[in-house]
């Protein structure tokens, strides 16, 4: 998931190596230090700019990790480790920015996951990270997609989790020619920089690790009685309105795939704990969607 890794040191975020320092010299126009060893590259930015830097590099296309000084100089100096602790805070990637520093323009910016299931079920969930709220839906489409095919014109997702497959060459047995398509051409002709949407896949059950404990597992996200309560509303609307089992299933296993990818970008606790979990309809045009329920 990470393009570039921004390392923490004192009042300054250092980059190392032929990647990351490479890269920000040749695309930020930062000039080499001599912080790192003498046989690697290394580049650095104040603090007070991370913010400007990391949204040059999501603009282009990049994900940027976030690397924190867990240990403070103090207990440095009492420790016996020369090496002083640092932790991954957060994965930044285009859709799931939150900051307004970062966030350049006035656009939603959407990720969307999507889960086939057989007899045509579809399963979506998108997420706008900035707001912090997600919209879950499914129904039975055609062949083609249609449905799927009006949701994405309308969403126009910068991220896409794909919860069928695992990346490989090999096509997963339920995946449409549509989902086909899009993974092929997200992969082949954007790739990992480029200007269409990013595509990541949740390779298996286990990655999927809340497909018949959804409820529960948004549980331990909320941290208000409210969030909760939003979160129970809208699981029992789910269960009354998606009747079809294989719908029920797909729909289920999206969110799934979209927690899963939440947390490995360390902003799952961030964006679930408000509760703020819509249901969808299918979309039967381009330009509108029409919401089952919201709760505010």
């Amino acid at each position: 998931l990470m393009s570039c890794s921004f390392f923490k040191k004192g009042k300054f975020y250092e980059l190392y190596g032929e990647q990351d320092a490479l890269l920000c010299h040749n695309k930020l126009g930062l000039n080499y230090t001599g912080g790192g060893r003498v046989d690697m590259r290394c580049v650095g930015v104040p603090e007070q700019s991370f913010e400007r830097h990391a949204g040059q590099l999501l603009e282009l296309g990049y994900s940027v990790g976030r690397v924190e000084q867990t240990q403070s100089a103090i207990a440095k100096k009492s420790s016996s480790n020369s090496v002083c602790e640092r932790e991954l805070v957060k994965i930044l990637t285009r859709a799931s920015v939150m900051d307004s520093e970062l966030l350049l323009g006035n656009e939603s910016r959407f990720m969307l996951s999507v889960y086939e299931a057989e007899n045509n079920a579809v399963g979506v969930c998108y997420v706008e990270a900035a707001s912090g709220h997600v919209y879950l839906g499914g129904w039975t489409d055609d062949s083609r997609r249609s449905a799927l095919e009006h949701l994405f014109a309308l969403v126009n997702p910068l991220e896409i989790v794909s919860c069928n497959g695992d990346g490989s060459a090999a096509r997963p047995p339920l995946q449409s020619d549509f989902m086909a398509a899009l993974c092929h051409r997200a992969f082949v002709e954007y790739g990992a920089r480029g200007g269409g949407p990013e595509l990541v896949y949740i390779r298996n059950e286990n990655d999927r690790a809340c497909l018949h404990s959804v409820a529960e597992k948004l549980a331990t996200y909320c941290d208000t009685a409210l969030a909760q309560e939003r979160i129970s509303a809208t699981m029992a609307a789910l269960e009354n309105t998606l009747a079809a089992s294989a719908v029920h299933f797909a729909a289920k296993c999206a969110l799934g795939g979209m927690i899963s990818y939440l947390s490995r970008l360390k902003v799952d606790k961030l964006i679930l704990s408000t509760g703020l979990l819509s249901l969808v309809s299918e979309p039967t045009t381009a330009d509108k969607m029409v919401t089952e329920l919201s709760i505010d």
